[in-house]
């Protein structure tokens, strides 16, 4: 009888303390969450060029970034691009390289540099946009500071976008990786890779 009791108390206890704990939740919830807010790129008559989202303050540095260090950040020293890579590279540096070329750039400069044919570069050729192999010695005459240049800007020619800026997608860190990577390519040619090709067949010089 005593243990029947004490089960009649822990139950009712339990459906007296249920009823306010689920208000209190439910009422935190829903003032949480239709809260005032904003989306990203939506308008709003407050501001006055009717933009929500605002621009950073004049000045602003991202956490962990040194402005003054345009070589790193920008590619360039006193207005002009570097000649060399100003990250050391290290056998980590290029597997992180390896890492992001696959990603970014393989789908069209291909994973060992050479143009594929794909769904992507297919659409490139219709236009009339060739896609050049990294080994073109031209390429391999540029500086560190010209590739950093193109995959931070991309390349545009008589108004035509012909490869996109990855400024957005790829850190300055990693835009140096990468092209680490590339010069390793470069300099060592994986095995069946034309080291020599023209520019305008791909096909090697002779």
């Amino acid at each position: 009888m005593k243990r029947r009791n004490q089960s009649l108390s822990l139950t009712r206890f339990a459906r007296i303390g249920l009823l306010p704990l689920c208000l209190f939740l439910g009422a935190c919830h829903l003032d949480m969450y239709n809260q005032p807010k904003v989306d990203p790129y939506e308008s709003s008559t407050f501001f006055e060029d009717e933009v929500a989202s605002r621009p950073l303050v004049s000045g602003v540095v991202a956490q962990g970034r040194d402005p003054a260090d345009t070589a790193l950040n920008e590619g360039m020293v006193d207005g002009d691009l570097v000649t060399e890579n100003p990250v050391e590279v290290t056998e980590e540096l290029l597997v992180r390289g390896q890492e992001q070329y696959e990603v970014f750039c393989g789908p069209c400069h291909g994973p060992q540099g050479e143009p594929v044919q794909n769904a992507i570069t297919i659409g490139f050729t219709d236009a009339g946009i060739a896609i050049p192999s990294l080994y073109l010695q031209r390429l391999r005459d540029e500086t560190d500071g010209y590739f950093f240049d193109v995959i931070t800007n991309g390349v545009e020619e008589n108004g035509q976008l012909n490869m996109y800026p990855y400024a957005s997608r790829i850190t300055p860190e990693d835009r140096w990786a990468v092209i680490a990577y590339i010069r390793e390519l470069q300099d060592n040619p994986p095995e069946g890779v034309d080291p020599n090709p023209t520019e305008a067949s791909g096909t090697s010089e002779e």
